[in-house]
């Protein structure tokens, strides 16, 4: 059995990587300039050369923040006033970087290509939610206990559907929201166009007036539900229930195979959520110290240099690097980035697997899924290769039947009972609160909320060593992984950590010598150098008056 393989998380760099592919590799360049003139303009990602003197603007202070925003904002505001004729529709921008998704014509595809003030550019990506179809399934009461309401001093963020903030299992804990929802105007609204205040998802923007399946924030609520929910008690709320909430709705909606409305996110909105969190990672007092995306690529890659590289299914993504450079600049700030890996069995999306520098340094935690007995869920994506798999196990799920209204769990169901949108109109669901989900989008966020719990916990512990404990003590875990192709994937088997957030909380190694003195009437003095990472609120001391008693008791577990 292979050893439990973990990603090496490293400092990272932060300069922008910007610049490493050519124009002229677009291949499909040709198609994108024939469905342009078939429809009248293509939507597509692009990216601007950022000068020096902005790329070199300091984004971790507040003065060079403002800096880089306004520099960035004059950039793109500069480069559409003076390519107005080839941008007829749609243009967003983000606010860190100058990546722009816009609605470009024939011509414009020709002038992108000969500008050399256009980095590259490519076709617009698609990303879904991680959601197959969860009890959290973890003993929650038996961690040390945080006040299950109110306000701590950290925060999560959700880049999502949008959280409804009126569940009563989060208690006006969603404290910051922001949207960005780059629909195709001509044909379908901008979710966030549609807030309305008041609304039950109004913090963080939902759209109405249109199918449940569209209308509703259920996905971020389930999701935020899982790690951070205060549901009354110690035992049934999330991960960390004292959490303060930024939710962030970055989904858009497109027409399907079938000409229907359907929800979907896009680079430019991912993007945006997350320079979002970066930007308001100190608010009010508190500290962001994790950020949850369940949520990833609907595309194959072939391996883990295809995933967070120039090429998905032979689609040029040149326009990928700021969003791993986004990712890498939250961590470099503290916040740990959490991803879920994906439902389609073989590989891993994006952005689970992301990662940065050469060689390639992995930057997100990526968590696969479990069901029934903690075994691996079958529908869980875990990896490539054995070399490049999942950075830990999280419960998933397995649902039988439908989502159940207030989560009568049946025999045969190990689903995730959580917080629902509170449906307004009649639907299947009623008026339910809670439901059951499955999928990898219920696996991150119990990462997450343990990750801030121990955060909260520790507050002089540093992000990487965080990670590390979490992942460390996680129970070795047999999984088989798929490589890419479906069908023709070939199996791999391998082992992860499965969270065990208990040991992460109780254990901590003395590597340092323990001494010893002997004082009056038997007592023995003992002394060492408490943990740096945590501080012991409790020590216990096995003793044994023989060698063979003091290695006996050394099996004997701590109670």
């Amino acid at each position: 059995m292979a050893a439990v393989t973990s990603p090496g998380f490293a400092a990272i760099a932060v300069q922008a990587q910007n610049g490493q592919f050519d124009k002229n590799d677009v291949e499909n360049a040709a198609e994108l300039r024939q469905r342009a003139q078939s429809a009248g303009t293509d939507r597509l990602e692009l990216v601007l050369r950022m000068p020096p003197s902005v790329a070199a603007q300091d984004i971790f202070t507040d003065a060079g923040l403002q800096a880089r925003t306004a520099s960035v904002t004059q950039l793109v505001s500069s480069f559409k006033q003076a390519h107005l004729a080839y941008l007829p529709g749609s243009f967003v921008s983000a606010t860190l970087t100058p990546f722009i998704d816009a609605d470009v014509t024939p011509a414009g595809i020709d002038a992108l290509m000969q500008n050399p003030d256009v980095l590259g550019f490519s076709d617009t990506t698609f990303y879904k939610e991680a959601l197959k179809g969860t009890n959290i399934g973890l003993e929650t009461a038996l961690l040390p206990p945080v006040p299950v309401g109110g306000l701590g001093n950290t925060m999560i963020a959700f880049i999502d559907s949008g959280i409804d903030a009126t569940h009563p299992g989060f208690q006006s804990r969603v404290i910051l929201g922001g949207c960005s929802s780059t629909s195709d105007p001509s044909t379908l609204p901008s979710i966030c166009s549609t807030i309305s205040a008041g609304g039950p998802c109004a913090s963080t923007s939902s759209i109405t007036g249109m199918s449940d399946a569209l209308s509703n924030c259920g996905h971020g609520t389930h999701v935020a539900g899982i790690a951070a929910s205060a549901n009354g008690t110690q035992a049934t709320s999330g991960m960390m229930p004292n959490v303060g909430i930024i939710s962030y709705q970055a989904s858009s909606l497109r027409l399907d195979s079938q000409n229907r409305p359907a929800r979907t996110y896009r680079n430019i909105d991912l993007l945006r959520g997350m320079q979002f969190a970066f930007t308001n990672r100190n608010f009010q007092g508190r500290k962001l110290v994790a950020l949850n995306m369940s949520i990833g690529s609907a595309n194959f890659a072939a391996d883990s240099s295809e995933c967070n590289g120039i090429r998905l299914n032979g689609e040029e993504l040149v326009t990928i690097n700021d969003l791993r450079q986004a990712i890498a600049n939250l961590r470099t700030a503290g916040v740990s980035v959490v991803a879920a890996t994906g439902n389609e069995t073989a590989g891993m999306a994006f952005p689970a697997c992301a990662t940065i520098g050469n060689p390639p340094v992995r930057t997100v935690i990526s968590v696969s899924a479990t069901q029934k007995n903690n075994l691996q869920a079958d529908y869980s994506q875990n990896g490539f290769d054995a070399n490049f798999v999942a950075s830990i196990l999280a419960p998933g799920g397995v649902l039988t039947q439908a989502g159940i209204p207030g989560c009568a769990i049946n025999a045969d169901d190990t689903a995730v009972c959580s917080p629902s949108f509170k449906h307004s109109a009649p639907v299947n669901m009623g008026q339910a609160t809670f439901e059951l989900r499955e999928g990898t989008s219920m696996a991150a966020p119990h990462v997450t909320g343990i990750l801030a719990r121990l955060r909260e916990r520790f507050p002089n512990a540093t992000r990487a060593q965080i990670e590390a404990t979490v992942i460390s003590t996680g129970v070795p875990t047999a999984i088989t992984g798929y490589t890419p192709g479906m069908t023709s994937g070939t199996a791999f088997p391998t082992v992860i950590p499965r969270m065990a957030p208990f040991p992460a909380f109780r254990q901590a190694t003395l590597p340092q010598t323990i001494t010893a003195s002997t004082a009056t009437c038997g007592q023995i003095n003992i002394s060492w150098t408490a943990p740096s990472i945590m501080v012991a609120t409790e020590y216990r001391v096995r003793f044994a008056s023989t060698a063979a008693g003091l290695a006996a008791a050394a099996q004997t577990p701590l109670a």
